[in-house]
Parts: structure tokens; sequence; C-alpha cells
């Protein structure tokens, strides 16, 4: 799964999405994993699907819905959703597994940490997605509710008391310092690359 997939291709992004439902629909099956185990990944990949579905909501407003592993192309062929019911599916998805997710990996006893998704991490991600739902973009009548919704959500992450602002900005950048500061609430490792973003 490639959190930084090209996000200006949509088919790049639904290859991802088509990867995240493979994976639900077959993670049952998978014998050398607790349950425990399996229940974990089930929430990391709904909320890593969610993050997808924004990447592609953010570039190109409603876009279709794909909830399965299609057999063919025939039979994915969707209409494109509204922006809003892009949100209700990203928002469910969050919801379904904010409280199955890590509060912080670094706290577990495991290799890998790095750029695994965490609660925090997908509570923000609910909130910058109510934030964009609620910007007169997608909201041009300026419905207060959308505005509260995104604030209530932001002050969600802020009163895990798990993040804050680094003391040094300019230190946030040196060394490991950006992947263990509270201020950094999801960090994914890149290899050297001359992309865009």
């Amino acid at each position: 799964f490639d959190p930084y997939c090209n996000m200006w291709r949509r088919d790049a992004v639904y290859n991802s999405i088509r990867y995240c439902n493979t994976f639900l629909e077959k993670v049952w099956g998978v014998y050398n994993m607790t349950d425990a185990e399996k229940k974990l990944w089930v929430a990391e990949i709904k909320a890593l699907k969610a993050y997808y579905y924004f990447e592609l909501a953010k570039h190109y407003g409603g876009v279709p819905l794909i909830d399965r592993v299609y057999a063919d192309q025939k039979e994915a062929n969707l209409p494109r959703g509204t922006f809003d019911e892009v949100v209700g599916l990203i928002l469910r998805e969050i919801e379904g597994v904010r409280n199955e997710l890590v509060v912080d990996w670094r706290a577990e006893n495991l290799e890998e940490k790095s750029g695994r998704i965490t609660r925090g991490a997908a509570l923000a991600l609910k909130s910058r997605v109510l934030l964009y739902a609620a910007s007169p973009q997608f909201n041009p009548s300026g419905e207060k509710s959308k505005w509260a919704a995104a604030a209530a959500a932001a002050f969600e992450v802020i009163n895990m008391g798990i993040y804050s602002l680094h003391p040094d900005y300019g230190g946030l950048f040196v060394a490991e310092t950006s992947t263990t500061s509270p201020e950094t609430i999801w960090a994914v490792r890149m290899g050297a690359t001359n992309e865009f973003e």
C-alpha cells in the first residue's frame, strides 16, 4: 500500500483502493495471523481506504465509490458519486474503526512502526475531510453546522493530548526529529525522489 501513490492519476489511486478491497475480502482466510492482528490490519486498511477517497475528492470532487473487487471493468462502470457521498463513505470508514486503531505505534513493541496509521491520524483525516466539506467550494450556502462539525473533529484530535507544536520549526526537519516529534501525526518515509510532492 502506497500512501503516496500518484494522486494526479485516478487509476493509481483506484488501484490502491482495489488493493484495500482485495485485502478486506481475503484477510480472514489468512492462517498465519491471529484474529487480533487481522482486526488491527482491517482497521488500518479501512482508514487508508478513507485516505485514498479523500485524495480523490480533493482533486475531483465526487467520484465513483468502489466498495468491493469487481470481476471485470464493465461491472465496475459505476456512476460518479457526489462529494457529500464520498465524505459520507470516508466518515463511515473512520468511525467504524477509530476504536480499533492503535493510539501510538511508538509505544508498541513492533519493528514496523513507521507509516502505520494511528487513531490520531484517522481522526485528523476526519477533521480535514470535514473542513473541506465546510469550505465555500463544497458548502456555498455557508451552513454553519458543517463548520461546527469540522471544529469539533479538530478539537477531538487536540483533546487526545499526545500532539503539540514542535518548539523549533527549523529543527523539526533535522535527522529523525520529524518522525519522533509530538507535532507529527502521521509520518510515511519515502526514498529519494524528484516527484512534485
